[in-house]
This record gives structure tokens, sequence and C-alpha cells, in this order.
């Protein structure tokens, strides 16, 4: 992995350098499972853990905002998504015991800035438009299920498993989470809707201790409404 990170770190690589360095780091993410991830990542010291989970969670939010694969190859934009949601499912427990005061005292966590761009990670893969299956007819639709079955709500409910966890949020990540979760409940999936709903009651249970905390939920709320209507997103 650190030879690839290498590569992928070069901002003069050859494109076809860069696609074969993401295929062979992606297709690693997705063959390794909690053990192996427990005894390497663990294994390692804080400055490199964090240093290697920086590299990890920026290049996969930069490969959700771009993809390193074309368009034409479908199968290793699965692999790209079935990886993340390995990584993810993973990490879950891993950064609980490397960053444990996140989970007590967000506000004054040093790890803070982490945890934030892991969740952001996991709201973009959730609200991916490639793993909406809405859009898709019925034998589609069928065929995604049975093969991989629906990756957002799998990473959606082991995020819930962590924000029980979660004390508190400072009252400044309200707008980082509630607007994605609201966003996604707009559509209509009545088991992404159930699992939506779940984050964001336990958001709010979040701030309602926080100076101001339910004023700037219920205010954060309705902008968010008001920009969804907006967009056309909802009637």
């Amino acid at each position: 992995i650190s030879y690839l990170t290498d590569i992928l770190s070069d901002s003069d690589c050859s494109k076809r350098s860069h696609t074969l360095a993401s295929l062979s780091l992606f297709n690693m993410l997705h063959s390794m499972c909690q053990e192996d991830y427990n005894q390497h990542i663990l294994s390692m010291s804080p400055s490199n853990q964090n240093q290697f989970l920086s590299f990890l969670f920026n290049y996969i939010e930069k490969c959700q905002i771009q993809s390193p694969f074309s368009r034409e190859h479908k199968e290793l934009g699965i692999l790209f998504f079935r990886s993340v949601l390995q990584l993810i499912s993973c990490l879950m427990s891993i950064l609980i015991r490397i960053w444990p005061e996140y989970l007590v005292s967000p506000s004054s966590s040093p790890s803070r800035s982490y945890w934030e761009l892991f969740f952001r990670i996991i709201f973009n893969f959730s609200a991916s438009k490639k793993l909406s299956i809405e859009e898709l007819n019925v034998v589609e639709r069928a065929e995604l299920i049975h093969r991989y079955g629906d990756m957002r709500i799998q990473i959606l409910e082991k995020t819930l498993e962590v924000w029980k966890l979660i004390q508190e949020q400072p009252v400044e990540s309200i707008s980082l989470f509630s607007s994605p979760i609201l966003r996604q409940m707009i559509v209509q999936n009545e088991n992404l809707q159930s699992i939506l709903l779940l984050l964001y009651l336990r958001l709010m249970k979040q701030v309602h201790n926080q100076p101001k905390g339910l004023l700037s939920f219920e205010t954060q709320t309705i902008q968010d409404m008001e920009y969804i209507a907006a967009e056309g997103m909802m009637t």
C-alpha cells in the first residue's frame, strides 16, 4: 500500500500508471478482512496511523468527485464502491480504538477532522447516483440487489452503530451532517428513509444539550428543506 500511495501521490505519474495503481489499491482494500486491518493499522505508531488514514480518506473523497476509472468500465466502478464499503466497515471498530476521545467530546478531540472526513465519505457514498437503484428497471434492480445488496443501506447501518456511541456533536457540525441526510431522505425508498431518519434523530439528540443546539438544529433543518424545495427535489 505504501508503494501504491507513493505512485498515487505523484502528480507527474502517467494516467495509465495512476489508473493501474488505483485498480491495485482498491482491489487490495476489497480483499483485506478485519483481521488484516487490525494487524497492520493497529501496529502503526499514532503518527503513521494519522498519515496513512489521512491519505486514504482524502484519496477516496477525490475519487468520489472524479472516478479514476472510465465510464465504460462499470465493473471497476462497482469494485470502487465495494472496496470503500469494505474499508469503512472494517475501520469502524479501529477508529473507535485509536481515536476514542471523539466519542466523548468531539469539540475538543484532536481527531475531529479525521472523523468528519470519514463521515463525509460515508454520506458521499450513500448519496452517489451510481448506487441509486430507484432509477433502474425491475430486472436491473433485482440483479444488482442479488449480487451486492443495497450498499447505501449497508454503510449507513454501520454508521448508525458508531453514532450511537457518540455522546454529543458540536453545533457547528449540524450542517455537515443534517444536509446530506435530509437530501437523501427524499429518495423514494422506505428502507433507506428509515435508516436516514434514525441517523437524523440521533443527530438531534447529540446536539440537544449544546447551547442553542436545538435552535440551531431547527434553523438548519428549515434552511435545508428550503434549498431542497428550491432545487425541485420536493414539492
